[in-house]
């Protein structure tokens, strides 16, 4: 049986040599493409699986950031930023007040403040603290999140909102028999 000349070139196209480009950018991710681009490494892809493959110690040399600049990303960024109470939805009967907890992975730094939000004003903060009280609290949905930012000011993370409801007996009707 014949092999048509397309699949034949199809099966060995692998072998025809490609050029592509490597990069790191200012927070230490490596990228690729097969585009040239100002600062860019460019790497032969070869024949054979051996050939297509750089040593390992060519791909760290050039992929792994300054240990300063690494530091300096870890120490400007949160891992976990989120509300933790209330939780979403939560339904708050009688309650004239909220405890908000703020959960931070690495743990709030010493110079890092957080600012409350509620209902898209800031309630309380900048503060070095991750849990408030929100009192008095009118019923009602309300909405709360919070920002961390640097000493100079500058944001490092924002939790998503959360929606809780406040249920609190009517001033009309105090004694309205639930049914």
């Amino acid at each position: 049986m014949r092999i048509p000349l397309v699949v034949f070139m199809l099966c060995c196209g692998s072998a025809a040599a490609a050029t592509a480009y490597t990069w790191v950018d200012g927070e230490g991710v490596t990228h690729y493409s097969d585009r040239p681009r100002p600062g860019a490494e460019r790497i032969e892809l070869g024949v054979s699986h051996a050939s297509a493959t750089r040593p390992a110690s060519a791909v760290t040399a050039g992929a792994s950031p300054p240990p300063a600049a690494r530091t300096e990303a870890a120490a400007t960024s949160y891992g976990l930023c989120e509300i933790e109470t209330p939780h979403k939805d939560e339904v708050l009967a009688n309650a004239y007040s909220v405890a908000v907890s703020v959960r931070l992975e690495p743990r709030l730094r010493g110079s890092d403040t957080v600012t409350l939000v509620l209902d898209g004003q800031s309630v309380q903060g900048p503060v070095q603290a991750t849990t408030f009280t929100i009192s008095p609290i009118d019923r009602g949905t309300h909405t709360v999140a919070a920002r961390v930012a640097d000493a100079s000011g500058a944001p490092l993370c924002e939790t998503p909102g959360i929606t809780f409801h406040v249920r609190q007996p009517s001033l009309l009707q105090p004694n309205r028999r639930k049914r």
